[in-house]
């Protein structure tokens, strides 16, 4: 089972990598742009589980219609949401489609045991 994070942060990219590897033992994949992100969607569809998402990317990219766009092609792919805005995109997220669940930061990484991956 492979998992996928895609935000601009870096930092934010190699911590959660680090820590779903280390606690739950899959094989994660990072990327900083929508680029890449969709690049692995495409080649690697089959085997990925979740996307972990950052809604404001690079060059003010919106990460919910990446989502939507990628949920209408693998509605399999669960996609989760990571924001520090949490109240201002709630609502917008929800009008496009029903994601799987979201993270705010700074990140609290205990949360990612609520998942059902």
């Amino acid at each position: 089972m492979k998992i996928v994070i895609c935000d601009d942060n870096q930092a934010v990219c190699k911590e959660l990598k680090s820590y779903i590897h280390n606690n739950f033992n899959f094989d994660t994949t990072c990327c900083t742009n929508t680029k890449d992100l969709l690049d692995i969607v495409k080649t690697q569809h089959s085997e990925i589980k979740a996307i972990i998402l950052d809604i404001v990317l690079e060059n003010n990219s919106n990460g919910i219609e990446i989502a939507a766009n990628i949920h209408k092609q693998y509605s399999d792919i669960k996609i989760i949401f990571i924001t520090g805005y949490d109240d201002i995109y709630y609502k917008n997220i929800f009008s496009y489609f029903q994601p799987f669940g979201f993270l705010s930061k700074p990140i609290q990484y205990n949360t990612l045991h609520f998942f059902s991956f």
